[in-house]
């Protein structure tokens, strides 16, 4: 058996994951990342499915029952079991098994393109494959042409709770564009954020900051004191075409976060995962096909519900009845 030699960028999720599932095969992996610490800075409102536990093992921080939605003062309480997770330890715990899996890890590390030829600090390397975790403006994605080009913009901020909460909370509201704004508790502190159209992402600190005030005013949370602050990008347009050669996307770097909610962990720890196999068996195209079985119906769907959604925000209640997960009219 020739092992092969596989390159994964982005020590994230997907990256991390990946770099498990390669190395666990057999195959010569080394995941590397510009950024100097793992886990940092955090850019996820760190709210993942429960079912994520039969495809990674981690310790979360709390246990979610419900997600309650809020819409016009009213209250919409659909099952939804969850974790709560902190990025910091849960990236840091994946790439741990990479590591103790045989991966080798470079992080402060910048990858660069001469043509075909591929560069870690300056320096020729060769690989079999290349993974591209590296997010959602992903530089390898923008190397073979591929790249996201529409997006959410993300705002958050880590605040104390008036008392501990059991559920997840979203609030919709016509004034956050395409968008929604999330209360996910963790214990004695909640992440308070929203996302809105990158198009009105100069509105977001102002609408925040009104979110907040009326968090405070309904007793969810303390006061306007954040612990910790963050924003960043979030992909909305679908899957992109998930391979090219012997380069591999997954996570947000493939478009896998969910067109109307964003929501991205879980899908990039499992096309990790198949990114990661596929390369260590040599295939790239069985990846593709892969990745389109699993997740094409559930984002096409999704992306036509967010193209139907910004064609019709203005009939805002009917609309986004239409459009968001919880109600029954999303299925129809």
């Amino acid at each position: 058996m020739i092992v092969k030699r596989i390159l994964v960028v982005g020590a994230g999720p997907a990256g991390c994951s990946g770099a498990y599932s390669a190395s666990r095969l057999g195959a010569e992996v080394l995941l590397v990342d510009i950024k100097k610490n793992i886990g940092e800075p955090v850019r996820s409102a760190e709210l993942v499915p429960k079912l994520l536990k039969r495809t990674v093992d981690f310790k979360p921080i709390q246990t979610i029952s419900n997600l309650v939605t809020v819409l016009n003062g009213k209250e919409y309480v659909v099952s939804s079991p969850a974790y709560m997770v902190d990025r910091r330890e849960f990236d840091r715990h994946l790439v741990s098994l990479a590591i103790r899996a045989g991966a080798k890890v470079s992080m402060d590390t910048k990858l660069s393109f001469n043509g075909n030829e591929t560069l870690i600090n300056g320096i020729k390397s060769e690989f079999d494959f290349i993974i591209g975790c590296d997010g959602p403006s992903s530089f390898v994605g923008r190397h073979i042409g591929i790249k996201n080009m529409d997006f959410m913009f993300g705002i958050q901020g880590e605040y104390v709770l008036e008392k501990r909460l059991e559920d997840a909370y979203i609030f919709l509201d016509k004034k956050y564009v395409y968008g929604y704004a999330w209360l996910f508790p963790k214990g004695e502190y909640a992440n308070v954020g929203l996302g809105i159209s990158l198009k009105y992402s100069r509105e977001s600190k102002r609408l925040l900051e009104g979110f907040v005030k009326m968090l405070v005013e309904r007793k969810y949370i303390v006061n306007d004191s954040f612990i910790t602050h963050t924003s960043g990008l979030i992909p909305c347009g679908g899957i992109l075409t998930p391979c090219k050669n012997n380069i591999l996307l997954a996570g947000d770097a493939c478009g896998l976060a969910h067109p109307i909610t964003g929501a991205g962990i879980a899908y990039a720890c499992e096309s990790g995962i198949l990114a990661g196999k596929n390369a260590s068996e040599g295939s790239a195209e069985k990846y593709k096909l892969e990745i389109m079985e699993r997740y094409h119906e559930t984002f096409e769907r999704g992306r036509r519900k967010r193209k139907f959604l910004k064609e019709n925000w203005n009939n805002f209640d009917e609309t986004i009845r239409k459009c968001w997960p919880c109600f029954e009219e999303y299925n129809k």
